[in-house]
């Protein structure tokens, strides 16, 4: 079965990459003291933290949301300016060629 511990590395890793501690601490409303004690079995972390675990994982979730929202956008918006800029070269290079 897994572990608390198991859980809260995974998350703070997921959510923050490499350095995730004190990220993970200020986002528990925590010392980042309190994670190394949690991950070095110096104390429990209890279920009240716990759960609040799946409230970061859920706000994380609706940041990606709006964030692939806007990212798909930029893409058409890229999209958009490739076809005017191949556009506009090839006009460029047919009147250079009528000269």
């Amino acid at each position: 079965m897994t572990t608390a511990v198991e859980l809260l590395v995974d998350l703070g890793q997921l959510l923050y990459g490499h350095r995730w501690r004190k990220p993970l601490a200020h986002d528990l409303g925590k010392d980042h003291k309190e994670i190394w004690r949690w991950t070095t079995g110096k104390r429990q972390i209890d279920a009240h933290t716990v759960e609040k675990f799946l409230d970061l994982i859920h706000l994380r979730q609706v940041v990606l949301g709006e964030e692939h929202k806007q990212l798909h956008a930029l893409i058409l918006r890229i999209n958009d300016y490739l076809k005017h800029e191949t556009t506009s070269a090839r006009v460029h290079i047919l009147d250079s060629k009528k000269n």
